[in-house]
């Protein structure tokens, strides 16, 4: 199966989909962009949008909806419609948070400003998350007894923004006051597959 992933180079919205990829061992080929190059080719992708998936003979963009593709295809999913809503929710938080980032780390030039608003703010968000994984039990899941594109984005949250060593020391006394069960699952789930520990300990370091 081949398999092209186009993106700038940073983790962002595409790092859900390396993560997915990398948890299940799948080899991909990897196009980075610069962003003075980009008005000159963005015509090539629909809606003008990266990241891509080229895969199964399609382009795929919109970041959420490939990786959700990429769960069902791959058998991390649900057909129960509740079950469903629960992780797709989570993919919603999940992109609420990056694009405030966005806005105050990029448009906003405020990395100060974008440390308070997770303090003040997000912090709530993390109590609710982490009910969610709690309501769970034990399976080490956000939802069901599996894999799904709930754990995917949520790992990918939690452990780039938060606990990676990059910005483990500003940003994990926060999650370890919020929602210190969420540290849990971040471990336990890397560590369900070595080819995600692998990828994590090998791939560049990136600002975002």
């Amino acid at each position: 199966m081949s398999i092209t992933l186009h993106y700038f180079d940073l983790y962002a919205r595409a790092e859900p989909i390396r993560v997915i990829l990398n948890y299940r061992g799948l080899r991909y080929d990897e196009r980075l962009y610069s962003f003075q190059e980009w008005p000159s080719i963005k015509d090539q992708f629909e809606f003008q949008e990266l990241p891509c998936l080229e895969i199964d003979g399609l382009k795929l963009v919109q970041s959420a909806s490939i990786t959700k593709y990429l769960c069902q295809k791959l058998g991390y999913s649900f057909k129960d419609p509740y079950l469903n809503y629960l992780t797709c929710s989570l993919v919603d938080v999940r992109d609420d948070f990056i694009t405030k980032k966005i806005q105050l780390c990029w448009h906003e030039k405020n990395p100060e400003g974008w440390i308070d608003w997770i303090r003040n703010d997000f912090s709530h968000i993390l109590k609710a998350i982490e009910r969610r994984y709690k309501h769970n039990g034990e399976t080490g899941f956000f939802v069901g007894n599996s894999p799904s594109v709930a754990d995917f984005v949520m790992f990918v949250m939690l452990h780039d923004q938060f606990l990676r060593e990059k910005v483990s020391e500003k940003m994990r006394p926060i999650l370890e006051s919020a929602a210190p069960k969420l540290i849990e699952f971040v471990e336990s789930f890397k560590n369900s597959s070595e080819t995600l520990v692998n990828y994590l300990s090998n791939r560049p370091e990136r600002d975002f």
